[in-house]
């Protein structure tokens, strides 16, 4: 399940879907807005470099091609602002009412605010959803952040709610070696790699005591979308781990 910006199942990465789950080869069996319902099946982000729907399909893309087996279903919790807590913890009860029905293993999260926790927040709000999804056998991935350098020098910390109890945080590496530089993030927050291995973390990726994996977050192309982020990191965990249930329920 896959918490986001909606997901455009029309997309070759997905199948031959015309709706969701039609027909059977369609991977999205079903698709919910739980923010105001904008009519659209993604939701454009500035982050979207030609403008159109990007993020939430990019990162379903990338949970469907590291499993290949698995379906995806597309749970939009943005609306023009931003996610709110209330529409992810609606979709979070979502999950845990139709767990059995999909037979859902992972929940991904490629969001949080910006923040910088260097222990657990107990006090979160999805402290009590993540043990229930747990409980039911579903685990909760959940991007890291993109914003150590915000401040204009690195701070140390990951986001909320990837600091959660019960999340399990995502900060990203090069997926393969980049010639040049590259500059992520606005003036006065930016951070600059210079000729990047792959395995290398990127600059920009927020880390610390809790964190708990690394995976391939830039440049990651799925769905036709290229884009890069701890928003793609955690897609790979969270396909990764509906492979492993896969093999060993």
């Amino acid at each position: 399940a896959v918490l986001d910006t909606g997901l455009d199942y029309t997309r070759d990465a997905f199948g031959p879907c015309t709706s969701p789950g039609v027909p059977d080869e369609c991977r999205v069996p079903y698709v919910q807005d739980f923010a105001p319902d904008d009519g659209e099946r993604d939701e454009a982000l500035p982050a979207c470099d030609d403008g159109t729907f990007c993020h939430g399909t990019n990162v379903s893309g990338i949970v469907a091609g590291v499993a290949p087996g698995a379906d995806v279903i597309g749970l939009d919790v943005f609306d023009g602002l931003g996610a709110f807590d209330e529409d992810v913890l609606a979709a979070l009860d979502w999950v845990v009412a139709n767990k059995a029905t999909y037979n859902i293993r992972a929940v991904n999260m490629s969001l949080g605010s910006t923040a910088f926790h260097l222990a657990s927040c107990w006090e979160s709000a999805y402290s009590s959803p993540f043990a229930s999804l747990r409980a039911i056998g579903v685990l909760p991935v959940l991007s890291s952040g993109n914003s150590a350098y915000a401040s204009g020098s690195f701070q140390n910390g990951i986001s909320e709610p990837a600091c959660a109890p019960g999340a399990f945080s995502i900060g990203a590496t090069y997926d393969t070696a980049i010639s040049g530089s590259i500059t992520w993030g606005p003036p006065g927050g930016q951070c600059t790699d210079t000729n990047p291995s792959g395995d290398r973390i990127t600059c920009f990726s927020q880390t610390g005591p809790t964190l708990g994996i690394l995976a391939p977050g830039a440049m990651i192309v799925a769905a036709d979308i290229e884009m890069g982020g701890t928003s793609q990191a955690a897609p790979h965990v969270a396909g990764a781990t509906a492979v492993l249930a896969a093999a060993r329920p």
